[in-house]
This record gives structure tokens, C-alpha cells and sequence, in this order.
């Protein structure tokens, strides 16, 4: 008995089934259970399906298994006048920017790259994220169930504080290591890598440092500009810089006034 062999969107194949001649098929396709074996036969190796038994073909189930969910419940205190005595003593703590020990007193320094996932322990956002991006991460990356959203402006945005800072981290750099981490020194100034990475390339620009190499993890090697700079891009740069941050400031706005349900958090 020959049965033709028909894939969903595959070849056909004619398959030869010996003994089957007695055997009743229904019309239709079929589903067929069978074995894989090695067929030697006149020393041509080839692939053998083994019969091992048959049905009518039956109609596909397909199983979807809905997402789990996480719900999150936000605690809002952006306008407690005291959000300190309303925190709970075990968190994950997200605190930074260049303004925190002024407008924060007592509040210690606390990165987004120490925001780890520690089952059954809130998440403490005191400082308002540059991003939108970086707030979804440290609600995803810390496991958190409740968020204590206090919201505080612990950040200068203002693009001359950002250059002259980035500036004070890159002269401290060149003369000791002469490596800079990226991502460390956004969280040190609160703001987007991008913002630093576009920074530096202003800095070059003007002849305060040189950017050597990129090197893994989003770090660069640099050593002291030449004080001449090159100033055919210069002006690009400095309209990109001020544009990245006016975003930083716009978002930074938003989560300060917005509903929580329009965070994306929930």
C-alpha cells in the first residue's frame, strides 16, 4: 500500500507500506505513530519509518498558558511632607544625582546598579529616575510587590551643572587610572548614560579630554585633551547634549505630576 505523506507547508512523499494491502483505512488524512530506524538494504543507507500505529487525523489543540502577571502596588508620597517616617525599614533603595546630600539630608547614596532582586523586599524610589526606561528596570530587576514612590528631585539637569561635573569625574580619572565607567557615573549624576556619553564627547570636542578607546561593560580609556579641541562637530554635539537633557527634565516632570496609573508600573 502506498500512502501519500503531506507536511503543512513541506514536499510530499510517497511512503510504502509492506503488509498493509488488508489493512481498512478511513479516507482522509491520518495520523500515524512510528519509529525511526536505519535501512542498510543493498548497502544504501537510508532513513526507515517503522509503523507502529494509526487514527483518523485529528483536530489541533493549541494550549495557551496565560502570562503571570506581577502586580505591583504603588505607596504615592510625592507630596508627604515627611515620606522618611512613612518607609519601611527593609527596602531596596534607589537614590542618586549630584544634588542628593543637599536636598535629601540623611538619605545615603544608593545606585541602580545595586538595585538587585531581593524577594519580599519593597523598592524605595526616593529619587525621580531620568527615564523611563530606568524606572521599568528597577521595579523589574529589584522583585519587588509594593514600590514607595517619593519622587525627589536629588538631580541638577541643568546642562552647564552636568558638563561641569562630568568634567570634575574625568579630570579625577586621568590623573589615576584613566578609566571611566559609564553607567557609574550616571548614577553618581542621576542621569542617562546617554547624557554622559554625549558629555564627553562635548569635553573632547573642547580639548578637556581624550576619548581613547571604548572598552567592555560601557566603559572608555581616556588621557588629557590637547586644550585645542576640534570644533567642526563641536556645535552638533552641544544641540544633541542639551536636547538629551531637556528630555531627562520633561520625564522627570511627568512622574512628579502624573497619575500613577500612567507610570506604567502597575
Amino acid at each position: 500500500m502506498q500512502i501519500r505523506a503531506v507536511g503543512d507547508e513541506g514536499p510530499v512523499h510517497e511512503l510504502l507500506w509492506f503488509g498493509g494491502g488488508d489493512a481498512e483505512l478511513s479516507t482522509g488524512a491520518l495520523d500515524v505513530v512510528y519509529t525511526l530506524g536505519v535501512n542498510d538494504y543493498r548497502g544504501e543507507r537510508a532513513l526507515q519509518l517503522l509503523y507502529v500505529a494509526h487514527r483518523p487525523a485529528q483536530p489541533r489543540t493549541l494550549e495557551v498558558t496565560p502570562e503571570k502577571v506581577r502586580r505591583v502596588q504603588v505607596v504615592d508620597l510625592r507630596r508627604s511632607a515627611d515620606p522618611l517616617s512613612q518607609l519601611p525599614a527593609e527596602a531596596v533603595w534607589y537614590a542618586e544625582g549630584a544634588l542628593l546630600e543637599a536636598n535629601s539630608p540623611g538619605v545615603a547614596y544608593a545606585p541602580r546598579f545595586e538595585a538587585s532582586a531581593r524577594p519580599g523586599r519593597p523598592l524605595v524610589l526616593w529619587s525621580i529616575p531620568p527615564s523611563g526606561e530606568l524606572l521599568h528596570w528597577l521595579v523589574e530587576s529589584s522583585g519587588c510587590e509594593t514600590v514607595h514612590l517619593c519622587a525627589r528631585a536629588t538631580a541638577d539637569d541643568a546642562p552647564a551643572a552636568v558638563i561641569r561635573d562630568v568634567a570634575r569625574m574625568v579630570k579625577y580619572a586621568v590623573n589615576r587610572k584613566q578609566t571611566i565607567d559609564i553607567g557609574r557615573m550616571a548614577a553618581r549624576l542621576g542621569q542617562t548614560e546617554a547624557v554622559i556619553r554625549t558629555a564627553l564627547l562635548l569635553l573632547e570636542g573642547k580639548g578637556i579630554v581624550r576619548l581613547v578607546e571604548w572598552l567592555d561593560g560601557d566603559c572608555a580609556r581616556i588621557e588629557a585633551g590637547d586644550a585645542q579641541g576640534s570644533q567642526s562637530e563641536l556645535e552638533a554635539v552641544k544641540a544633541e547634549f542639551e536636547a538629551l537633557l531637556a528630555e531627562v527634565r520633561a520625564y522627570r516632570r511627568f512622574v512628579a505630576r502624573a497619575r500613577v496609573e500612567d507610570l506604567g508600573i502597575l
